[in-house]
């Protein structure tokens, strides 16, 4: 198993080898791209490679199945983001310090959510509004 980075690679980097059992079976391979492939903006290939030319006098090669293939990944976390709320007297007053954040409301926990169109910081939620939950979102 190798792995490249970039749209037409030309050099691959191993992952891992696989030692040729000689019997039918299922084997279970791990491996952990290398450092170059984090982070990127560009394709990451993974390929399965034979290094070596076929033995024997048959002149063919075993075949080779992928299954139950899974890949996992952590991404960035962002920073977290409070959400401060006061009362100002008969108001809910909403504030946040991020303006890449956008507001939503449900009137529900577990209800659909929907954008706030405009809500800015301090958002202010007159008591006379139907009852509202609240997020934040990137």
């Amino acid at each position: 198993m190798d792995y490249a980075v970039g749209n037409a690679p030309v050099v691959f980097m191993p992952l891992g080898t696989y030692a040729d059992p000689g019997v039918f079976g299922t084997t279970t391979q791990t491996y952990s791209l290398g450092a170059p492939a984090n982070n990127q903006p560009q394709n990451v290939w993974i390929r399965i490679v034979a290094p070596a030319a076929s033995t024997g006098t048959s002149g063919s090669r075993d075949t080779f199945d992928l299954d139950n293939f899974v890949m996992n990944y952590a991404g960035a976390v962002p920073p977290v983001v409070p959400l401060g709320i006061r009362n100002d007297g008969k108001n809910a007053v909403l504030s946040w310090n991020d303006s890449a954040c956008g507001l939503q409301a449900a009137s529900a926990v577990g209800g659909s959510f929907s954008n706030l169109s405009g809500a800015t910081s301090p958002f202010t939620n007159a008591p006379d509004a139907p009852a509202k939950f609240f997020r934040l979102v990137r």
